[in-house]
């Protein structure tokens, strides 16, 4: 979950949780601790990417323990993600009622080169963005993009669900955090 003001990573297998933390590197908070030229410079990237080396020390280890290969992105950064992918590809807006969705890798990788390439200006005016999320939605992708590589993944999914959300399911079911 890629918010504002934090980051939550959760590694799980389909029957328990194996490791999960909170970091406060959330989009908003790195959109004020670095100042972006519009559109970003490679560097730039660079910069969040040593950043997020750094501060996602544990969470790096933990992806060498337990090689996960799929992510399950939820709430709005991921929500927008879907949207955007299918405004430009299929004309349409993720289907709200659908809880799960699988991206096309190749329409996610060009989605994230456009977002770093664009003015926030231009994002604005692309097909599905919704205004709020067009100044953080570049480095939330810079933050996806990085774990996903980080995982070598293999597929990337959204899930309408929010970690409280999927918390809540894991109380119902009786099972332990």
């Amino acid at each position: 979950d890629i918010g504002g003001g934090s980051c939550e990573f959760i590694i799980c297998n389909s029957s328990e949780i194996l490791w999960s933390k909170s970091y406060e590197i959330g989009a908003a908070l790195l959109l004020d601790k670095f100042k972006f030229e519009d559109p970003y410079l490679e560097k730039q990237v660079d910069q969040i990417e040593n950043l997020l080396d750094t501060e996602l020390k544990d969470f790096l280890d933990a992806i060498e323990r337990y090689h996960p290969q799929t992510m399950v992105g939820s709430a709005g950064s991921f929500e927008t993600f879907a949207d955007l992918i299918e405004m430009e590809y299929r004309n349409r807006i993720c289907d709200n009622a659908n809880e799960n969705y699988l991206f096309n890798l190749a329409e996610y990788e060009t989605l994230h080169q456009k977002l770093l390439e664009t003015t926030l200006p231009q994002k604005m005016e692309i097909p599905g963005m919704l205004k709020p999320r067009a100044d953080m939605i570049a480095i939330a992708s810079i933050i996806t993009t990085f774990v996903f590589r980080k995982i070598n993944g293999r597929q990337m999914f959204m899930s309408r669900n929010s970690l409280r959300e999927g918390v809540l399911q894991h109380l119902a079911e009786g099972k332990n955090l």
